[in-house]
């Protein structure tokens, strides 16, 4: 049930804290923030954070995904990596389904008023989600760059409420990346 609730928990942690800081272009050889800048634009229009999974730098984020994680949850590979966030971010449901049901095959069964109401749940917090995204308004920070590594400060602002996220990112073959998936850790609900 534990796995389930940050299943639960991380939509509304996106909206808040974690796209303003993945919010990441298409990986580019321009200056971090110009790459930033042009992401959040395309966040806005599709208000979709999916979108922004594309510009992890998979190989990197993997070697990053602590091994005991990346055997709780069955994943063998960078791309099986970039699987499992795509399903939670595309499809919550097939993701509880897929991800979260199966742990408890064979063991406990969950009664079906639980699964629909996850369900729910998770269909009416993606819905504010999209919402709330489209609502926001994004301005470009400090940016430092040192070497192959930058951080491209990001405020972000709705309701007229305003928060600053600084974002790491990593020039890999002479393009920006998102190097690492730290920013969705168990801390901060995203299941494992």
């Amino acid at each position: 049930m534990k796995q389930i609730r940050k299943a639960l928990r991380v939509l509304s942690f996106i909206v808040y804290i974690l796209v303003p800081a993945i919010c990441l272009a298409a990986p580019s050889t321009g200056k971090p923030e110009v790459v930033v800048q042009s992401m959040l634009t395309e966040l806005k229009s599709e208000a979709d954070p999916a979108v922004l999974l594309d510009y992890v730098h998979w190989p990197t984020a993997w070697k990053s995904f602590p091994q005991t994680q990346r055997d709780k949850i069955g994943i063998r590979s960078p791309e099986e990596l970039k699987e499992y966030f795509e399903n939670f971010f595309k499809d919550p449901d097939q993701f509880i389904e897929k991800y979260i049901m199966s742990r408890y095959e064979g063991s406990q069964a969950l009664p079906e008023q639980s699964i629909t109401k996850m369900a729910e749940t998770m269909k009416r917090k993606k819905a504010q989600m999209r919402e709330k995204m489209k609502n926001t308004s994004y301005e470009i920070g400090k940016s430092t760059i040192q070497g192959n590594a930058a951080s491209v400060e990001i405020v972000s602002t709705l309701n007229g409420k305003s928060k600053s996220q600084t974002l790491p990112l990593q020039n890999i073959d002479g393009k920006w990346y998102l190097p690492t998936m730290k920013l969705l850790d168990d801390s901060q609900g995203v299941p494992r």
